[in-house]
């Protein structure tokens, strides 16, 4: 009598095959340990990984907001964004920066393509510091940007925190992104004061015009009408009668 779902036939049948097949399924089982120890390790990897989140308030309570002071800037003026990163927990956390650089921001245009980043130009000391947050107290700062070389349109800005450690695992956080938009080339600001001068000036000026036509209109209109500008002169010639 068989007993084709026992563990005993199983191994019987296994031991019995040929070489080669049990080479292929000694092959295939270790393929598939090999692959969940690479599963594993991946997970593990992510999880001490840099965490990159827009949600409004991160794992460890920690809250990053972005502002613009205006929504529509021209290109030459200053692009300001001003930065705040709160503790809203109720118990104080500490986050240790591996340099002087605290916030950091991003402009993208509507494809997605990063067209500035404040840090690309700038130089921070490599100076390690603790930096603790009590319940509800925050990092404040305010970045600016010249705006240069990007041709007009809509673009986004975006938030970042410099990497930090909390707990010996490295934090980057990042802000949801703000619209703004970019016109051309700013007017300069005596321009409109200049028109509305010159403007008043003109106006002005016709008025005077103006009053000035009407005074001689009416000198006109009160001066005598002569039929003949010769008659005073035939009277004077005419010879006197005796």
């Amino acid at each position: 009598m068989s007993c084709r779902g026992s563990p005993r036939s199983n191994q019987w049948d296994y031991m019995s095959a040929p070489s080669n097949l049990r080479g292929e399924l000694g092959s295939t089982r270790r393929t598939v340990l090999l692959s969940s120890l690479l599963i594993i390790v991946s997970v593990l990897n992510a999880s001490s990984s840099t965490v990159m989140q827009a949600a409004p308030v991160d794992v460890h309570g920690l809250k990053l907001q972005a502002r613009l002071t205006r929504s529509s800037y021209s290109i030459g003026e200053d692009l300001i964004l001003g930065l705040s990163l709160q503790n809203t927990q109720t118990t104080p956390i500490t986050m240790v920066f591996p340099s002087s650089q605290r916030f950091d921001f991003s402009v993208l245009n509507r494809e997605g393509k990063e067209l500035y980043r404040w840090s690309r130009d700038k130089a921070f000391l490599t100076v390690i510091s603790e930096v603790t947050l009590s319940p509800g107290e925050s990092i404040d700062e305010e970045l600016s940007w010249k705006i240069q070389d990007v041709p007009p349109g809509e673009y986004t800005v975006t938030g970042e925190t410099a990497e930090f450690f909390i707990d010996g695992q490295k934090q980057k956080l990042a802000s949801s992104s703000e619209s703004v938009t970019i016109n051309e080339t700013a007017v300069p600001e005596f321009v409109p004061g200049l028109v509305a001068f010159l403007s008043a000036g003109v106006i002005l000026i016709a008025l005077v015009l103006n009053r000035w036509r009407k005074k001689l209109s009416s000198q006109h209109t009160m001066m005598p009408v002569s039929l003949s500008p010769f008659n005073h002169l035939t009277t004077l010639d005419a010879p006197r009668s005796s």
